[in-house]
């Protein structure tokens, strides 16, 4: 397991904040999205200034004025589904949101995963819809990664022939790599693996299996090993108000 260094999540300015409170954001997500969710909410009891207008619609062509929309995307274990739920949110809202994105829940890539095929599903999505809202602001999403079973319970995995996460994380992190090697520098990207990979201190949890490289999820962030605690939503929220900041200083009038 190897640890590098990585830039901590840091708080936000009063300006970035007001520009992120202009915004009319929609987010599709499930599970760990929620632990995103509640971690804005716990950012807003803690500071009032980061009191965002978080509403969970179905209805999305009723989106008026600045808001977080956030909807359940799809099912989890079909990432197609997931797609094609976003792609038909995103033409209900039309020209009523200024930000949209949506993110694959770790169910959806296991071992068995085409990763290649996935992403270019994904891919030629995104594309058709940037074609179709050219006015739009899309965000892409790194997979979240679980954490690896070691120790005794670990061995215990192997020993049954049963699987221990470590290849279904190498699909995430292929899929990950496909994405960050796509969008970065051209398109924002939220990436959750590498937060959900970093340490508060900025220390990082990397593994190498068989000359393969991922990202797993560092014990810190969650109780389940799979979902973010507490602690984990409110820096994955935090994390994620930065990248919005960042990419509204992109949008027109904003």
């Amino acid at each position: 397991m190897k640890q590098q260094a990585s830039q901590n999540v840091a708080e936000l300015s009063a300006p970035r904040l007001e520009r992120i409170r202009s915004l009319r954001v929609v987010f599709g997500h499930q599970s760990v999205g929620k632990n995103i969710i509640d971690g804005l909410q716990t950012l807003a009891l803690e500071k009032p200034a980061y009191r965002l207008n978080v509403v969970e619609t179905s209805t999305p062509e009723k989106i008026a004025g600045p808001v977080f929309a956030h909807f359940r995307v799809g099912a989890n274990m079909t990432p197609d589904s997931k797609i094609e739920s976003f792609s038909q949110y995103v033409s209900r809202a039309g020209s009523a949101v200024d930000v949209a994105f949506f993110k694959f829940c770790y169910v959806d890539v296991g071992a068995e995963t085409d990763a290649d095929e996935l992403f270019r599903k994904y891919q030629k999505t995104m594309a058709d819809l940037k074609r179709q809202y050219p006015q739009l602001t899309f965000v892409h999403v790194t997979i979240p990664v679980k954490t690896v079973d070691g120790g005794v319970k670990g061995i215990a995995k192997r020993l049954l022939g049963k699987s221990t996460g470590e290849e279904a994380n190498i699909k995430r992190a292929r899929y990950n790599d496909l994405l960050r090697n796509e969008y970065l520098g051209k398109e924002p990207i939220f990436d959750l693996a590498r937060f959900e990979s970093t340490a508060p201190d900025g220390s990082r949890v990397e593994v190498e299996k068989n000359g393969a490289r991922y990202e797993a999820l560092h014990s810190v962030y969650s109780d389940d090993g799979e979902h973010l605690n507490r602690e984990g939503g409110r820096r994955a929220a935090l994390a994620l108000l930065q990248m919005l900041a960042d990419a509204s200083e992109q949008l027109p009038n904003k």
